[in-house]
């Protein structure tokens, strides 16, 4: 009786995000279908009655996150143009806007104060698709505990947690997947084996090589009001061949045009990382293998970690070349560390003792938000002499090494990883979300700088990073120790170690190389500051 359910679900239910490939019924169906090619037959025929109850439930669960209820597109639809959260709760409140401030440049509901504005209409129409696309792994996982958990499968316990686990897997990575609770395990009564690591292979494969032209009708293209960046994903399906030919899998293609082509290379680097993943799990984690068991399983995987292209212009209407600019890794290095961009090596120091700052404020605004007098006037003052910014010159056995030590908010492993390492970046939520909690006080943040372009700058006048942190647990999301990052400079490799003899705060510091030459040949970053 499930099945029939879900299949109505996503024929009928009329919510799927426009702009994204079908996600329907059609879709779940030859999902399953993919699902039997790529099993060996005599695997398919000792696969036990829940694996394939699991594999089929998951070719139509896995997605139907996609077609959300009705009253949760709108309420999240009336919430971005209004203002008003109506029935989403706090946290749904919360989680909608990390989203926007994450990807959509940190808009702040109401986006409009004129709703009959078309611009505002299709800017919240396309806020919403993406946000759906974004929260259907998670929507999937509500869908399937809210509709099933009163079901039973046989005398399987638990069986639902498993469906979840299993079904929301196609978007995890391979460290996911090696964890404890993808290990096969004996179920039910009379005990048979489930092997949840190799049917997240066989789905998350089947799931990747769905793109058949009936997932993206000529017919639906021209009724609906597509992306211009999602048209050439719709296309390039038409022009694209799949075949599985014993332990290969062979796409065959020829495209009308180079950006098809582009298109159509993307899809086969897809298809290749998760080929890749399937061999690394199977050769890893042996799937013949459940521990309790004497015996070995049937399970195996049999293909090749990539998939054979052959892939050729169709009659030579172009030339097929990456046309994508790819500038000297050297120069490019060169000009983000050095003075072409920044126009003097003191800059290095200015975005030292800036990002510095910015921490303390940082810190002594999460310490006004939790006093009951933090929005009176004096606070400020009194807090800002409880911290410090060092800046000192040192000369040791490596040489002078700069260090700006400060008494700031710290920083966590995601914040090294995804903002320090990653040049450019804009504010992310955490940043703005203290800003307007400040506001909300009557008070200004009053940070200057944000992590990017200015963290490179440091190697104008350093050949490497030594960086020491630890979040303050008055930031809310602290870490049980503290971290120690170095590097070489601008693309060397960086090496982070746990350190939990760290205060919290960070110091940075910079192991000084000789200026540039614009500095004058010889002459150290020590001795050009103390002639300064």
């Amino acid at each position: 009786m499930w099945l029939p359910d879900i299949e109505t679900v996503l024929r009928a239910g009329g919510t799927s995000a426009l702009d994204f490939t079908l996600h329907d019924s059609e879709h779940a169906y030859r999902v399953a279908r993919r699902m039997a090619q790529l099993m060996p037959a005599d695997v398919r025929c000792n696969l036990t009655a829940y694996e394939l109850a699991f594999l089929l439930l998951s070719a139509y669960l896995h997605d139907v996150g996609m077609t959300p209820e009705q009253k949760r597109v709108t309420s999240h639809y009336r919430f971005l143009m209004t203002g008003n959260p109506g029935c989403l709760s706090a946290s749904e409140t919360t989680e909608f806007q990390a989203f926007l401030d994450d990807n959509f440049g940190g808009v702040v509901p109401p986006i409009s104060h004129n709703l009959s504005r078309p611009e505002d209409l299709i800017r919240a129409n396309t806020i919403v698709a993406y946000y759906c696309r974004a929260k259907h792994n998670d929507w999937s996982a509500e869908w399937i505990k809210k509709y099933l958990s009163h079901e039973r499968l046989a005398f399987y316990s638990g069986w639902v947690n498993d469906l979840v686990t299993l079904c929301r897997s196609h978007h995890e990575g391979y460290g996911d997947l090696l964890q404890a609770r993808f290990n096969p395990r004996i179920v039910g009564s009379p005990g048979i084996v489930v092997h949840l690591r190799y049917l997240a292979v066989v789905l998350r494969v089947a799931d990747i090589l769905e793109f058949d032209p009936e997932r993206t009708p000529a017919v639906i293209l021209s009724h609906r009001d597509i992306a211009p960046s999602s048209l050439i994903y719709w296309h390039k399906d038409h022009q694209v061949s799949i075949a599985i030919d014993e332990t290969r899998i062979v796409l065959t293609a020829r495209p009308a045009t180079a950006r098809f082509h582009r298109a159509i290379e993307t899809m086969a680097d897809d298809i290749d990382r998760e080929l890749s993943t399937a061999r690394s799990l199977a050769d890893e984690t042996h799937f013949e293998l459940c521990p309790g068991l004497n015996r070995k399983l049937q399970h195996r995987w049999i293909f090749m970690p990539a998939v054979h292209r052959q892939i050729e212009p169709q009659e030579r209407l172009y030339e097929y070349i990456d046309g994508a600019f790819r500038p000297d890794t050297n120069k490019l290095l060169q000009l983000l560390s050095g003075v072409q961009l920044y126009g003097s090596v003191f800059d290095a120091v200015r975005e030292l003792v800036s990002n510095a700052f910015d921490a303390v404020q940082m810190q002594i605004a999460h310490q006004r938000l939790a006093s009951k007098e933090g929005d009176q006037p004096g606070i400020h003052s009194i807090l800002g002499k409880l911290h410090a910014v060092e800046l000192m010159l040192e000369n040791g056995p490596q040489g002078p090494c700069l260090i700006c030590r400060d008494s700031g908010i710290g920083m966590s492993k995601s914040i090294i990883r995804d903002r320090l390492l990653v040049s450019g970046t804009g504010a992310k939520h955490e940043l703005l979300a203290l800003e307007r909690k400040c506001r909300e006080r009557g008070f200004q943040l009053g940070t200057t700088g944000q992590f990017g372009i200015g963290v490179l700058s440091y190697f104008m006048i350093a050949n490497r990073l030594m960086l020491k942190t630890r979040r303050s647990v008055d930031a809310g999301d602290s870490e049980e120790t503290g971290w120690r990052f170095e590097t070489e400079g601008v693309g060397s490799f960086g090496e982070l170690r746990r350190d939990s003899s760290i205060a919290h705060g960070t110091s940075v510091h910079l192991y000084l190389r000789p200026c540039p030459a614009s500095a004058g040949t010889g002459e150290s970053v020590l001795s050009l500051r103390s002639c300064k």
